[in-house]
């Protein structure tokens, strides 16, 4: 197993998330950690306003019929030769924020009264927990040449009228070997080091 600096590029904006990266031939081990101080509560004549304060990543998620609440979107390299066969998520500390709200919810796209489950991007059972899961992954793309997945990671999260949050959560991305490739591991550390410098060089220039 090897350890190394994964850069993960944030939705909208380029930054490096500090986490304890692990990559094999078979996954990718992240932490995602979010502090109560970036979840901001508004009350309001509609109900609880939930945001991610300006200093954090979160972003905006409005899923029809939904509870409006932040979210965060990461983009993982992924090794040559490697691509993402699923990503599952263990919470490892979980916090009440508060113990009685109701959020504002967003409202359905077409106008009716009723959640439309196919324009949903979290997940949901419809047992009184939303979103449903910690992680969703999204889809996969390319950034300078290189495979990036894209992972939904919900970490504040309403239970019946709790609002909770998931300061610390592990994020597993599996992988498999990509049609027609020999092994992407020994590559990964050195697509790392490139990416980050390019990363910087965008920094730099603006």
């Amino acid at each position: 197993m090897r350890k190394f600096i994964l850069p993960i590029v944030g939705l909208g904006v380029l930054y490096w998330l500090h986490l304890d990266g692990y990559a094999d031939s078979a996954h990718i081990d992240l932490r995602v950690q979010t502090r109560a101080a970036d979840v901001v509560v508004t009350e309001a004549a509609d109900g609880s306003r939930i945001a991610g304060s300006p200093s954090s990543s979160l972003q905006p998620l409005s899923d029809p019929g939904q509870p409006k609440l932040p979210f965060r979107v990461v983009r993982v390299l992924i090794p040559a030769g490697q691509r993402v066969a699923g990503v599952t998520a263990s919470v490892r500390d979980r916090q009440i924020l508060r113990t009685s709200i109701h959020p504002v919810t967003a409202p359905p796209v077409d106008g009716s009264s009723t959640a439309d489950p196919t324009s949903a991007l979290a997940p949901s059972s419809g047992d009184g927990e939303f979103p449903s899961q910690s992680v969703r992954l999204l889809d996969s793309g390319t950034w300078h040449g290189y495979s990036i997945a894209h992972v939904a990671v919900f970490p504040v999260r309403v239970h019946d009228t709790q609002l909770v949050l998931d300061a610390d959560i592990a994020v597993r991305v599996e992988l498999e070997p990509a049609p027609g490739t020999g092994d992407g591991i020994a590559r990964a550390a050195r697509a790392s080091t490139h990416v980050a410098s390019l990363i910087a060089e965008a920094v730099r220039t603006g």
